[in-house]
């Protein structure tokens, strides 16, 4: 096994976030893929008017894995809330989650499609969302943290997130992320859709894709 360490960017929810330096370090590996039935894609036309509304609106159907006694299902509104994407060009993919992950007792998360100055011209990217707490002198204050991930395959086009599960897989009390991410290369001749598994660890207040 080995990770990937994931750069991301940090910022208090009432400042712009700036994601044009998020790089995540490609692994020279094959990935790991399973055949699947081609599935029906969240429409484009959907996700460029959802980027125009105002606010950043949940897409296509909900499909998460957890336990509702330490896991709880969040409204959308919480990215809109903590002004993660100050230009609302983005989409929640697979809903967001509240509870414990890693060593963060409370936290919220989510996986969202984003697009490069909301053009819609432009592909739609695949990023992770955290809200978590910090101990202040006042009480807990409450920050945002994004994540851009790529595929394993160069070229790639995101395309769905067709689910999200929340586990303790190896018992040691600690909650990981688990997501089945539909891509498309853009430069195969036959383009086909393919499915790749990823498995997230928050460590502290970085996201490790662990490649198993």
């Amino acid at each position: 096994m080995f990770s990937i360490l994931i750069g991301l960017a940090c910022q208090t929810p009432s400042a712009p976030i700036d994601n044009s330096e998020l790089k995540i370090d490609t692994p020279r590996v094959p990935p790991t893929m399973k055949p699947s039935q081609p599935p029906v894609f969240p429409d484009m036309e959907s996700i460029d008017m959802a980027m125009t509304s105002g606010q950043v609106l949940s897409i296509g159907t909900m499909n998460i894995n957890y336990s509702p006694k330490t896991h709880a299902y969040a409204s959308h509104e919480m990215i809109s809330d903590y002004n993660v994407y100050p230009m609302n060009n983005a989409v929640i993919l697979q809903g967001m989650i509240e509870g414990s992950i890693g060593k963060h007792k409370h936290v919220f998360f989510g996986f969202t499609g984003v697009k490069e100055n909301g053009k819609k011209d432009m592909p739609l990217l695949l990023e992770a969302m955290l809200i978590y707490e910090v101990p202040e002198d006042d009480g807990p204050g409450e920050y945002s943290k994004t994540f851009q991930i790529e595929s394993l395959k160069k070229d790639a086009v995101l395309q769905s997130v067709e689910s999200m599960t929340i586990e303790d897989s190896d018992g040691d009390g600690q909650f990981e992320v688990r997501a089945s991410v539909y891509f498309k290369t853009c430069c195969e001749k036959e383009n086909i859709p393919y499915l790749e598994n990823m498995h997230f660890e928050l460590q502290e207040l970085e996201l490790i894709r662990q490649n198993e």
